[in-house]
């Protein structure tokens, strides 16, 4: 899950310490970032028999918005950037929503791992956005992706379950949200996007709630009576796997480079398939480790080998930055 980011590289001009300091520090918080994001797809996993998909992702961002309000109010209307930013947190609402339905049906590895093709398909959707042919390394990766995920989920056949569905196009909308974000970067500090995207995924995701009022009420009615467990868990999604997991991200990103940061981030999938192996006894066969290690491989290559006509999005803008995700 689920995103790019939208931090300037200010790396010369921020930490009074060492530069390589800073640096190591900078691959600890990414990493750290990833992990959170990566336990919180197995957390989603775990709650959801309590907690229906819509009400769970709503909390997971009503909660940060609640936290960053004072943010929210003092740049409410502030311009189109704004609005842009709100647009893009509906965006990334419904993403991770959908996120949330597809493990229903779908084990949580398959989920994470189909998901992660937004990283292939952002620099192609912007190549074509700037009427720039992608570079045949770009194409190669997307094929050699897609065919890893074929393997992840046992073929392209009509036995695909909806939720493998569900995560692809859980990608695409990742896609739109982070060329949106791009766009937004230079406009605004990272905690005013996020709290703009918040909003914007509570907006979107409040209509969710409203399409099902019924058992949504019934569901909140109950929520004092949930376990422990399943309070911790929401308590996670929102401020481990969301707030805490932008802040590292923030930080992170301006002390690594933007390819460094993308490579540790195409590893949330990983994060979610070993995590959901140790918690939930969820395995992979050999052929679906096979697609596993295709993927990740495209995808990191896709990233080291990425050209500027391949990805014309600039360096600030590749995959990682998000509050809820997610995952990504």
């Amino acid at each position: 899950m689920l995103l790019a980011s939208a931090l300037p590289d200010a790396r010369p001009r921020l930490g009074r310490w060492p530069t390589t300091v800073n640096t190591g520090l900078g691959y600890v918080a990414v990493l750290s970032a990833t992990m959170l994001w990566g336990y919180a797809n197995v957390v989603m996993r775990q709650v959801e028999g309590t907690v229906a998909p819509g009400v769970l992702m709503w909390l997971r961002y009503l909660i940060p918005l609640v936290v960053v309000a004072p943010v929210l109010v003092k740049v409410r209307g502030a311009g189109p950037w704004f609005y842009g930013a709100v647009g893009a947190g509906a965006v990334l609402g419904w993403a991770t929503y959908a996120q949330a339905v597809a493990l229903k049906t779908i084990p949580v590895d398959q989920m994470a791992f189909v998901s992660a093709l937004y990283v292939v398909f952002t620099p192609l959707a912007a190549s074509v956005g700037a009427r720039r042919g992608p570079s045949w390394t770009l194409v190669a990766a997307t094929v050699l992706s897609l065919l890893g995920v074929a393997l992840l989920i046992g073929g392209l056949g009509g036995g695909i379950r909806p939720g493998t569905w569900l995560a692809l196009a859980s990608a695409v909308a990742l896609t739109v949200q982070i060329l949106a974000l791009s766009r937004l970067a230079v406009r605004a500090t990272p905690l005013e996007i996020a709290a703009a995207e918040s909003l914007g995924a509570v907006v979107v995701l409040s209509g969710v709630l409203a399409l099902h009022a019924g058992s949504s009420l019934a569901a909140l009615s109950h929520a004092l009576a949930w376990p422990r467990g399943v309070w911790a868990g929401v308590l996670y999604l929102a401020l481990g796997g969301g707030l805490l997991a932008y802040v590292l991200q923030a930080w992170g990103q301006r002390h690594v480079s933007a390819t460094a940061a993308a490579l540790a981030f195409n590893t949330e999938a990983v994060w979610s398939a070993l995590l959901a192996w140790l918690i939930l006894a969820e395995t992979l066969s050999a052929w679906q480790m096979a697609g596993a290690a295709l993927t990740v491989g495209t995808l990191s290559a896709a990233v080291l080998l990425g050209s500027p006509r391949a990805s014309p999005i600039p360096d600030s803008a590749r995959p990682g930055d998000r509050l809820g995700a997610p995952h990504r």
